[in-house]
């Protein structure tokens, strides 16, 4: 295979995953994630004094501080009170948020980089079987690698979790007190069910466009071996 074709193909694997989890990203951050959360039979109730409706008002808080399209998220979760007046969050607490902010950021950024990716191929390569090729695989390359992903999340999410937070967030900014509000807000329960979606919504965009490029293809070949003209006229 010449070079060029190769590098189309492996810039197409390699940009299908960043878009998939952007795509993933945007669904999960935003406040009614953790509200539905709450709302599920059995989830762990705060250790400290937090009703239902103070919950999920300051958990929307620092769902907005994360969000990058939110210009003064961080500013509200400094100034968010609990209902008694007291400050919400302490400034370790708002530090690490806006190290997950950046995070989330550098996600999306990377996202935008594969959708592009995918975008000026679709309209710049005109062999279309080599963008179904690179798109292929890398949705074959997203379902290996978020099948291992889930994998180790299943056989130790405690693990998995802490060594996402030391590879991503420097020292150890975020090991936060259990009894401060973020640790009440979003306790180990919620990160299971929000790390076990993101794989469960990057997996079904993988397996979907492997589906769809799997149905087009045969039909493509069929009209190749019939041309259109051919279709419907009768020998004399």
């Amino acid at each position: 295979m010449p070079f060029a074709r190769r590098a189309i193909i492996v810039a197409l694997a390699l940009a299908v995953p960043p878009a998939l989890i952007a795509t993933s990203l945007l669904v999960l951050a935003h406040p009614p994630t953790t509200t539905a959360a709450y709302a599920l039979p059995g989830f762990p109730e705060p250790r400290i004094a937090l009703d239902d409706d103070e919950r999920s008002r300051l958990a929307a808080v620092g769902i907005r501080a994360i969000q990058p399209w939110q210009p003064d998220g961080i500013a509200q979760m400094r100034a968010a009170r609990r209902d008694d007046g007291r400050h919400a969050f302490t400034g370790e607490e708002v530090r690490h948020f806006q190290d997950v902010r950046t995070l989330v950021l550098l996600f999306l950024l990377a996202g935008v980089a594969g959708i592009g990716v995918i975008s000026l191929s679709a309209v710049l390569i005109g062999d279309r079987a080599l963008v179904r090729r690179g798109l292929m695989a890398g949705a074959r390359t997203t379902v290996a690698l978020f099948a291992v992903v889930g994998a180790v999340m299943l056989v130790g999410f405690d693990a998995f979790f802490d060594g996402f937070h030391e590879l991503f967030f420097t020292a150890d900014t975020w090991k936060l007190p259990p009894l401060g509000t973020v640790r009440n807000l979003y306790p180990d329960a919620l990160w299971v069910l929000l790390g076990g979606s993101l794989v469960v919504l990057v997996l079904a965009q993988a397996i979907a466009i492997e589906l769809v490029l799997r149905r087009h293809a045969p039909r493509r070949r069929r009209r190749d071996r019939y041309p259109a003209e051919s279709i419907g006229s009768v020998e004399p």
